[in-house]
């Protein structure tokens, strides 16, 4: 099966990156799928270091900007124009892997190879545009004409339905959760815990994620685990929240909050081993919100229990109670409760940790690849 993936981004490393190099590899390692992948020009370099192997093709624009953007419309049209004059056949099957505007250049790709056009859907970009009317027609029109709508969390697809429930209505749809990396066993094992209470978060630096709730809530245990360190890992290039941050830390006399930035993969290894527990608060903003929370499995694998709020898909990735603590979004003390008592217990701590790890290794990429590769049949046999 020769299937199309339209990728949203590469560049740089995100939750975009990790969906579509697990994807493509998950589907080609596991069904023997031949992928062939259409990107933007910034995207070419990252795409041949990371695929390799896998025939590309380069777009003018795939997601970067709204085709509301009057200035962009003559780039829209000359991808347009591109895909009409594309060279390549035999496609079966397009995969957009976000929902939109990738989408649209894939809804034109299946238009023209007359083939099945499956969706993913990632989270926010995929209920954000109803606040535009362009948009918003746009979107609709590509959901109404999808043949698979497959958002990676219950909490994307509750979202898409209050905003684009009638777009979508005849449109078959069906939750398939990301998978994880699988470890090597001595990897797994040689996770130690630090004794003294290390917490742990990765992820870039903004608003949505909640620092600003989760850095307060560390204050609050202090007093009860004064040796107590936070470790935050991912980009600091929103100076302003970080500054915002900082100031937080300084008025309310914050000891043991360290930014780490950027890290290297070996250095983040380490952070998971080393951490007793994975502390991640996100908060919805403006429609901007998490679409599965892949960090808290990621965590999983090294044996981390995990802390996260009611928020987006978050509750698909922690299983209350067995994996983790889920506390309403926005709730310092709740935050600072779950902690301590997480803390405060190391048996529990450790059960959780495990529960944790045997989570990750369920919610494997062969599990994913074989639920895609069933909507992909179901497809072609509609088709």
């Amino acid at each position: 099966m020769k299937v199309l993936f339209i990728a949203p981004f590469l560049r740089a490393p995100s939750g975009w990156r990790t969906l579509v190099i697990g994807i493509i590899n998950a589907m080609s390692t596991y069904h023997q799928v031949k992928p062939h992948l259409i990107i933007a020009p910034k995207d070419l370099e990252a795409a041949d270091e990371l695929l390799p192997n896998v025939p590309k093709e380069v777009l003018p624009i795939v997601q970067d900007v709204s085709p509301r953007d009057v200035k962009k419309i003559p780039i829209w049209l000359n991808s347009y124009w591109q895909v009409k004059q594309t060279s390549f056949t035999d496609i079966d099957l397009v995969h957009s892997l976000e929902a939109y505007p990738t989408g649209m250049i894939g809804h034109w790709f299946a238009r023209k190879f007359k083939c099945p056009h499956v969706i993913t859907i990632a989270g926010t970009y995929g209920v954000k545009w109803h606040q535009n009317r362009v948009d918003r027609l746009l979107y609709g029109r590509i959901l109404q004409s999808a043949t698979y709508l497959c958002p990676i969390s219950n909490g994307t697809l509750q979202r898409m339905q209050n905003r684009f429930g009638k777009d979508m209505s005849g449109t078959p749809n069906e939750v398939v959760l990301l998978g994880t990396p699988s470890k090597k066993q001595n990897d797994i094992d040689a996770s130690t815990h630090s004794t003294k209470p290390k917490i742990l978060s990765v992820a870039m630096l903004k608003k949505r994620k909640g620092f600003h709730h989760s850095i307060p809530a560390f204050g609050k245990i202090k007093a009860t685990f004064p040796d107590a360190e936070y470790h935050i890992i991912g980009s600091l290039l929103n100076k302003n929240y970080v500054e915002h941050l900082k100031e937080i830390i300084k008025e309310q006399n914050i000891k043991d909050v360290i930014f780490h930035g950027r890290v290297s993969k070996e250095a983040l290894e380490n952070a998971y081993k080393t951490a007793c527990l994975f502390l991640l608060t996100p908060v919805e903003e403006t429609d901007q919100f998490e679409g599965f929370g892949f960090v808290y499995i990621e965590a999983g694998t090294y044996g981390c229990p995990v802390i996260g709020t009611e928020h987006g898909g978050v509750p698909d990735a922690i299983k209350q109670g067995q994996t983790g603590l889920i506390v309403p979004e926005g709730d310092v003390d709740q935050i600072a409760n779950a902690m301590l008592e997480l803390l405060s217990n190391p048996q529990k701590r450790e059960s959780m940790g495990q529960a944790n790890k045997q989570w990750s290794v369920e919610l494997s990429w062969e599990r994913y690849a074989n639920q895609q590769q069933n909507i992909y049949q179901s497809c072609l046999s509609k088709n």
